[in-house]
């Protein structure tokens, strides 16, 4: 899983530490860049700050509750261009400088269905997401 809110967030470093002149300063990583399974957008006032996820211990989606398992890991595959298949340097780059847990590149999180989840359980557009 990840949030819109820490995709935009790795946008800013790459625009930050690019060079004025340096075409990465314009490049758009969205949150599909990283292959979630989930995204987390926030509505109204209240916001998820970036990274604030890797704080969370459980994730409620509509009635589902999930555990999380830790920060997920990432490498290079994250800089492949999902369109074109060229390997680029960002955001893994990026990353590397910025987001290291136990030395480890990582982006998002990863979770675990709780209880009495079904296999028939799907997660819809618009859910309803709590964490804590």
């Amino acid at each position: 899983m990840v949030t819109q809110e820490s995709s935009r967030q790795v946008e800013q470093w790459i625009a930050e530490d690019a060079a004025p002149d340096d075409a990465t300063s314009r490049i758009r990583v969205g949150p599909m860049q990283y292959r979630p399974n989930i995204i987390v957008k926030s509505l109204g006032t209240d916001m998820i700050k970036p990274f604030e996820e890797l704080k969370w211990t459980l994730v409620h989606v509509d009635g589902s509750r999930f555990a999380v398992a830790g920060p997920c890991r990432r490498c290079q595959m994250i800089s492949i261009d999902q369109e074109s298949a060229k390997k680029l340097k960002e955001p893994y780059a990026t990353l590397a400088r910025r987001m290291r847990v136990d030395g480890k590149v990582v982006f998002g999180i990863y979770l675990n269905a709780t209880g009495s989840l079904l296999s028939t359980t799907s997660i819809k557009s618009g859910a309803t997401i709590n964490a804590a």
